[in-house]
Parts: C-alpha cells; structure tokens; sequence
C-alpha cells in the first residue's frame, strides 16, 4: 500500500522538477566542476596505468565514480607520484 502511495506521489511531481529550478550560472558551474574532477582523474587514471600501478589505479577509479573530492585525490597522487628529474651535471672544460 505504501508503494502505490509512492507512485501516486511521484507522477503527481512531474510539474516540479529540480531541473527547472536550476539557474543556468549553477549549471555551467556544475558543468566546469564535472570537467575539472573528470580531467584531473584522467591523467592520474592514465600515468598509473602506464607505471602498471593497479592498486592506485584501482583506488582512483572507485574515488573518481563515488566520491566528489573535486580531483583532490587525483591531484595527490600526481603530486606524491610525480617523475623526479634527473639533473645534468656536465664538467665544464676549462
């Protein structure tokens, strides 16, 4: 009985719709958020694949699909991860 009391609820709110309250400022700005989150997992999905690092690989994708950090994870482990560069010493002759 509460299920069909559900049902009658939720087509009755199809005049109200979150989506019609939404500004279009809030939604292009939730707009830039999905594309900042999604650009920073991408190359911290990508460099962990390429140094074959399944478990960070792992741990990213499921952080990238359920959680919204905002990329923060993502920027951590680029920054924790990072190439270090190798410095070159040449002799100068003299």
């Amino acid at each position: 009985m509460a299920m069909g009391n559900l049902a009658q609820q939720l087509s009755s709110m199809n005049s109200i719709s979150i989506l019609d309250s939404l500004t279009p400022g809030v939604i292009a700005f939730l707009i830039f958020v999905f594309i900042w989150k999604m650009s920073w997992y991408g190359v911290a999905l990508y460099k962990s694949g390429i140094k074959k690092q399944k478990p960070w690989f792992v741990v990213l994708f499921i952080c990238m699909l359920v959680l919204n950090d905002l990329g923060l994870l993502a920027m951590l482990y680029l920054i924790f991860n990072r190439e270090k560069k190798k410095i070159n010493s040449r002799k100068k002759k003299l």
